[in-house]
């Protein structure tokens, strides 16, 4: 992925960026490759020109629910927000309630303290917020599969 602050920029990374491949003997497969998106969906965030933030689709999976019956609905929950947790500030100390449920041989009684630690976690997942902002000064590595497992890494840095 290539970021640029404007589309004469974006020309000349993408131009250094190709060089770069080429010193490589890299190649870019065309069908694959998309040019000058305003945003993008990667990993189940977001990237936009201002920074970063969760898929809205992918969260709505915690917002849907409205009273947790079993464990396995709570782990599978807490294991979007763990995902997430850049969004919440120490997650896993606001979460101890919660987690307590997942013990070994812990029933699952769920209660209001639970519900209202439960409430919180989707109020402060979905509110959008913006976790990293890119900065384009900064060192980007391009790595490929094929040559990960050599620990071939491509410094490029882009100004």
């Amino acid at each position: 992925m290539c970021f640029s602050s404007s589309p004469e920029k974006h020309l000349e990374h993408l131009t250094e960026i190709f060089n770069r491949f080429r010193q490589a003997n890299l190649r870019l497969n065309p069908t694959k490759s998309k040019f000058g998106m305003a945003e993008v969906i990667y990993l189940g965030h977001k990237l936009r020109r201002h920074g970063v933030s969760a898929c809205e689709d992918k969260l709505e999976v915690i917002r849907s629910f409205h009273t947790l019956k079993n464990a396995q609905q709570l782990r599978s929950n807490l294991g979007i927000a763990n995902y997430y947790r850049r969004f919440v500030e120490k997650i896993s100390m606001k979460t101890p309630n919660l987690r307590s449920l997942l013990k070994r041989d812990a029933k699952f009684v769920w209660n209001s303290v639970h519900n209202q630690v439960f409430e919180f976690l989707k109020k402060m997942l979905y509110a959008r917020a913006l976790f990293w902002l890119f900065e384009h000064a900064k060192t980007v590595y391009l790595i490929d599969r094929c040559l990960l497992h050599r620990n071939i890494f491509h410094p490029l840095t882009i100004g």
